[in-house]
């Protein structure tokens, strides 16, 4: 029997989409930019995609549960969301400083304990003041897990 024209298993296989495991598809994406090279950084970037889902979501439930659930004024939850853009926005900069100083790693996972605490404190919410400072709690967490 001839052996040469057996392929090893770990050899990687020609596809048309390029050469890689797995019919080609995750060295397609690296070889373009849409994937990144490395498993952590895929995975930060599969749970930064997952984040960003669920924000766009909750935007659009949050004015309808607010206004029909709890019954605050359309003007008000939408000034309750606009002010917590804003803080979010403005917290850029101060957020990427206490990375730098603390560690990525660290900040990531107080954002997040920090973000589902505020998220689950949005159920007891009554009235506009409490309304607009936790918004603004887990605006703040979610401009850190960017």
């Amino acid at each position: 029997m001839d052996t040469r024209s057996q392929r090893r298993q770990s050899e990687p296989t020609e596809t048309a989409a390029g050469k890689g495991t797995r019919g080609g598809l995750p060295s397609w994406l690296v070889a373009r930019g849409l994937m990144p090279e490395t498993s952590p950084k895929r995975s930060f970037a599969a749970a930064t995609f997952i984040n960003q889902i669920g924000k766009g979501l909750f935007v659009s439930g949050a004015a309808l549960f607010f206004t029909r659930s709890v019954g605050l004024p359309v003007a008000q939850v939408g000034f309750a969301l606009g002010a917590a853009a804003l803080i979010g926005l403005a917290a850029g900069i101060p957020v990427g400083h206490l990375a730098d100083r603390r560690g990525p790693r660290e900040v990531f996972r107080l954002a997040i304990v920090v973000q589902a605490l505020a998220v689950a404190a949005l159920v007891f919410v009554r009235s506009v003041p409490s309304l607009i400072a936790v918004l603004c709690v887990a605006e703040l967490a979610t401009r850190c897990l960017s």
